[in-house]
């Protein structure tokens, strides 16, 4: 038999260390989660508690106020009827 030229061997060990890393990395937690959990800050329990944090860190800087200011200008158009939580379109 011939012997396997560097190129072939090296692609062959490549596509096999793809293929068993793939599963380790899939069962591998993400570390965002634990660097999450040591930073001490409040983790948002709902989707509407993280849909808030989200838009007041984009309202933010885009009316170039603080987080508190923000945070009031999200209630206050929450308070209008400007953004209806749960709205379905017809």
């Amino acid at each position: 038999m011939r012997q396997q030229t560097p190129r072939v061997a090296s692609a062959c060990s490549r596509s096999v260390k793809r293929r068993r890393a793939s599963p380790r990395d899939m069962a591998r937690p993400a570390p965002w989660l634990q660097l999450l959990k040591l930073s001490g800050l409040p983790f948002p329990r709902t989707m509407y508690e993280r849909a808030r944090v989200n838009l007041i860190s984009e309202i933010s800087p885009a009316l170039k106020v603080s987080a508190e200011e923000a945070e009031d200008y999200l209630d206050d158009a929450l308070a209008k009827g400007v953004l209806k939580a749960g709205e379905k379109k017809k």
